[in-house]
Protein backbone atom coordinates (compact mmCIF):
# COMPACT_ATOMS: atom_id res chain seq x y z
CA UNK A 1 0.00 0.00 0.00
CA UNK A 2 3.05 2.47 -0.20
CA UNK A 3 2.75 2.77 3.75
CA UNK A 4 6.42 2.22 4.02
CA UNK A 5 7.05 5.05 1.45
CA UNK A 6 4.89 7.25 3.46
CA UNK A 7 6.66 6.31 6.88
CA UNK A 8 9.76 7.18 4.86
CA UNK A 9 9.09 10.37 3.17
CA UNK A 10 7.00 12.01 5.94
CA UNK A 11 10.84 11.45 8.25
CA UNK A 12 12.49 14.37 6.15
CA UNK A 13 9.10 16.70 5.83
CA UNK A 14 8.93 19.45 7.98
CA UNK A 15 5.90 18.09 9.85
CA UNK A 16 5.23 18.41 13.72
CA UNK A 17 6.72 15.28 15.76
CA UNK A 18 2.67 14.57 16.61
CA UNK A 19 2.35 14.64 13.12
CA UNK A 20 5.27 11.47 12.36
CA UNK A 21 3.85 9.33 14.47
CA UNK A 22 0.27 9.57 13.63
CA UNK A 23 -0.08 10.03 10.27
CA UNK A 24 0.99 6.54 9.26
CA UNK A 25 -1.50 5.30 12.17
CA UNK A 26 -4.11 7.10 10.43
CA UNK A 27 -3.35 5.85 6.98
CA UNK A 28 -2.89 1.99 8.04
CA UNK A 29 -6.72 2.91 9.64
CA UNK A 30 -7.60 4.19 6.61
CA UNK A 31 -6.51 1.58 4.39
CA UNK A 32 -7.63 -1.02 6.55
CA UNK A 33 -11.34 0.67 6.44
CA UNK A 34 -10.83 0.63 2.24
CA UNK A 35 -9.03 -3.25 2.35
CA UNK A 36 -6.43 -1.95 0.22
CA UNK A 37 -3.27 -4.16 1.91
CA UNK A 38 0.17 -4.76 0.58
CA UNK A 39 2.07 -2.44 -1.89
CA UNK A 40 -1.02 -1.32 -3.80
CA UNK A 41 -1.27 2.33 -3.45
CA UNK A 42 -4.15 3.48 -1.03
CA UNK A 43 -7.30 5.23 -2.49
CA UNK A 44 -8.20 8.80 -1.84
CA UNK A 45 -11.50 10.26 -2.39
CA UNK A 46 -13.70 12.09 -0.94
CA UNK A 47 -16.42 9.18 -0.66
CA UNK A 48 -14.13 6.92 0.89
CA UNK A 49 -12.77 9.29 2.90
CA UNK A 50 -16.07 10.64 4.89
CA UNK A 51 -17.45 7.32 5.01
CA UNK A 52 -13.68 6.36 7.28
CA UNK A 53 -15.00 10.44 8.85
CA UNK A 54 -18.52 9.20 9.96
CA UNK A 55 -17.14 5.89 11.36
CA UNK A 56 -14.91 7.45 13.37
CA UNK A 57 -17.55 10.03 14.95
CA UNK A 58 -19.91 7.08 15.12
CA UNK A 59 -17.31 5.69 17.39
CA UNK A 60 -17.07 8.98 19.36
CA UNK A 61 -13.74 10.45 17.66
CA UNK A 62 -13.38 13.97 18.18
CA UNK A 63 -13.42 16.53 15.54
CA UNK A 64 -9.54 17.05 16.12
CA UNK A 65 -8.63 13.79 15.53
CA UNK A 66 -10.71 13.33 12.58
CA UNK A 67 -9.15 16.50 11.10
CA UNK A 68 -5.77 14.86 11.58
CA UNK A 69 -7.00 11.72 9.68
CA UNK A 70 -7.82 14.00 6.93
CA UNK A 71 -4.22 15.98 6.57
CA UNK A 72 -2.34 12.15 7.07
CA UNK A 73 -4.96 11.13 3.71
CA UNK A 74 -3.87 14.87 2.13
CA UNK A 75 -0.23 14.48 3.31
CA UNK A 76 0.07 10.82 1.82
CA UNK A 77 -1.55 12.10 -1.60
CA UNK A 78 1.02 14.66 -2.02
CA UNK A 79 3.91 12.80 -1.15
CA UNK A 80 3.26 9.38 -1.98
CA UNK A 81 0.99 9.79 -4.93
CA UNK A 82 2.14 13.10 -5.88
CA UNK A 83 -1.60 14.61 -6.39
CA UNK A 84 -2.25 18.11 -5.04
CA UNK A 85 -5.72 18.15 -6.27
CA UNK A 86 -6.83 18.42 -2.88
CA UNK A 87 -10.01 15.94 -3.01
CA UNK A 88 -10.83 16.64 0.55
CA UNK A 89 -10.54 20.09 0.76
CA UNK A 90 -14.04 21.02 1.83
CA UNK A 91 -14.30 17.96 4.29
CA UNK A 92 -10.75 19.09 5.60
CA UNK A 93 -12.65 22.78 6.02
CA UNK A 94 -15.53 21.43 7.57
CA UNK A 95 -14.04 19.40 10.19
CA UNK A 96 -11.69 22.57 11.02
CA UNK A 97 -14.82 24.46 12.15
CA UNK A 98 -16.20 21.13 13.82
CA UNK A 99 -13.10 21.13 15.33
CA UNK A 100 -12.57 24.43 16.59
CA UNK A 101 -16.54 24.66 17.56
CA UNK A 102 -15.69 21.90 20.41
CA UNK A 103 -12.86 23.32 21.75
CA UNK A 104 -14.42 26.70 22.64
CA UNK A 105 -17.59 24.83 23.86
CA UNK A 106 -15.13 23.20 26.57
CA UNK A 107 -15.04 20.07 25.15
CA UNK A 108 -11.60 18.27 26.95
CA UNK A 109 -8.98 17.44 24.84
CA UNK A 110 -8.29 14.05 24.56
CA UNK A 111 -4.77 12.91 26.25
CA UNK A 112 -2.20 10.65 24.33
CA UNK A 113 -3.68 7.80 25.92
CA UNK A 114 -7.12 8.54 24.86
CA UNK A 115 -6.22 9.19 21.29
CA UNK A 116 -4.41 5.74 21.13
CA UNK A 117 -7.17 3.91 23.03
CA UNK A 118 -9.70 5.58 20.62
CA UNK A 119 -7.60 4.39 17.39
CA UNK A 120 -7.33 1.27 18.70
CA UNK A 121 -11.41 1.14 19.18
CA UNK A 122 -11.82 2.49 15.32
CA UNK A 123 -9.67 -0.28 14.32
CA UNK A 124 -11.59 -3.23 16.12
CA UNK A 125 -14.56 -2.05 13.89
CA UNK A 126 -13.48 -1.33 10.64
CA UNK A 127 -16.79 13.11 8.71
CA UNK A 128 -13.50 17.80 6.93
CA UNK A 129 -10.37 19.75 5.71
CA UNK A 130 -6.65 23.79 4.39
CA UNK A 131 -5.46 24.22 1.26
CA UNK A 132 -3.45 21.02 1.22
CA UNK A 133 -1.10 19.19 3.59
CA UNK A 134 1.43 21.74 5.40
CA UNK A 135 4.56 19.78 4.08
CA UNK A 136 8.17 21.11 3.63
CA UNK A 137 11.34 18.81 2.89
CA UNK A 138 13.94 19.74 4.65
CA UNK A 139 15.99 19.75 1.30
CA UNK A 140 13.59 22.78 0.37
CA UNK A 141 11.42 21.37 -2.10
Amino acid sequence: MSKERFEHAIMTARLSKNSKVWFPRWLGRYAAFVKCGGDSPVPVDQERAIRFLRMLRDRGVPAWQRLQAVEALECYQAIVRCDHSSPLKAVRLKLTTLAQRERNSGVAAASDQDVGRRLSVAQKGSSAVSEGPRIQFKDGN
